[in-house]
């Protein structure tokens, strides 16, 4: 369970990846640690996004993957959260786009 958790962690960060540099961040300024991700979240993702990504980072990375707490049932709720975050970013991706 907690291998999916990790793939699901990583699927967000690339999204929100995605985000950044679709918000003007050049690749080589990513954060690669959870403090420059929060702060970049905080500053170019919607309350929305930001709802969902610190959702997302507390629950399947932390008591997901970390803590290993999560039954199938919750992990199966938090991978469907975050499809909605993926969808999310796509859409505003496509609406900074137009």
């Amino acid at each position: 369970m907690s291998d999916v958790c990790a793939k699901g962690w990583l699927s967000a960060l690339e999204a929100t990846y995605a985000l950044f540099i679709k918000r003007g961040v050049r690749e080589e300024e990513l954060p690669k640690a959870d403090r420059g991700r929060r702060y970049m979240v905080r500053r170019y993702a919607s309350r929305e996004i930001r709802l969902y990504y610190f959702s997302l980072r507390d629950n399947l990375h932390i008591e997901g993957y970390y803590n290993r707490s999560l039954d199938f049932d919750e992990v199966k709720m938090q991978l469907e959260d975050l499809k909605y975050y993926i969808e999310k970013i796509e859409e505003e991706i496509k609406g900074r786009a137009e």
